[in-house]
C-alpha cells in the first residue's frame, strides 16, 4: 500500500469516526493490518453485504419516515384550514406554513425523518469505505505478491 492510499484511507477513517457509529467495530472493519490481508480478502464479502443490507433497510425506513411527514403536514395544514374555517377566518398560505411549521406532530415527525436519513447516509458512507478497501486489498495483494516474486529464493 502506498503512502498516499494510507493517507487517504485514514483521512476517510477519521471523517467516519466523527459521525460516532453506535459501535467502533464498524469504523474499524475499514482498516488493513498488512500482515492480515488474507484475513481480510476472507471477511470483507460478509462486512459488504451486511452493510449493503443495513443500507438498504435504512433507504426503506428513511422513504416511509418521508412520507409520515409529509402526511402529517398535510393532515396539520387541514386541521389547521378547517379550525380558521370554523370562526369564518381566512387562512393565508403564509399564515397556513408558519402554523404547521410549529406543529409540534410536524416537527417530531421531521426530526424523526432526519434522524433517519443522517444514519443512511453513514452507512452509505461506510460502506463506500468498504468497496476502497477492496480496492486498497487488491491493489495490496498486487504489491506484496510482485515483492516476493522479486525476492531471491534461499
Amino acid at each position: 500500500m502506498t503512502n498516499e492510499q494510507k493517507t487517504d484511507m485514514g483521512k476517510m477513517l477519521d471523517w467516519l469516526e466523527d459521525f460516532h457509529f453506535e459501535s467502533n467495530s464498524s469504523v474499524g472493519s475499514l482498516r488493513i493490518e498488512e500482515a492480515n490481508v488474507r484475513q481480510h480478502y476472507l471477511d470483507l464479502p460478509g462486512e459488504v453485504a451486511f452493510w449493503a443490507s443495513r443500507a438498504a433497510n435504512e433507504a426503506n425506513q428513511s422513504m416511509r419516515a418521508n412520507y409520515a411527514y409529509k402526511r402529517g403536514r398535510a393532515n396539520a395544514s387541514e386541521q389547521y384550514r378547517a379550525q380558521a374555517a370554523a370562526v369564518g377566518e381566512k387562512m393565508t398560505e403564509s399564515r397556513l406554513s408558519v402554523l404547521v411549521d410549529a406543529d409540534g406532530t410536524v416537527a417530531s415527525l421531521y426530526d424523526e425523518y432526519l434522524q433517519v436519513e443522517a444514519q443512511h447516509a453513514k452507512s452509505k458512507a461506510l460502506l463506500e469505505g468498504m468497496r476502497s478497501k477492496r480496492d486498497m486489498l487488491i491493489s495490496l495483494g498486487a504489491h506484496i505478491r510482485q515483492e516476493m516474486q522479486t525476492m531471491p529464493m534461499s
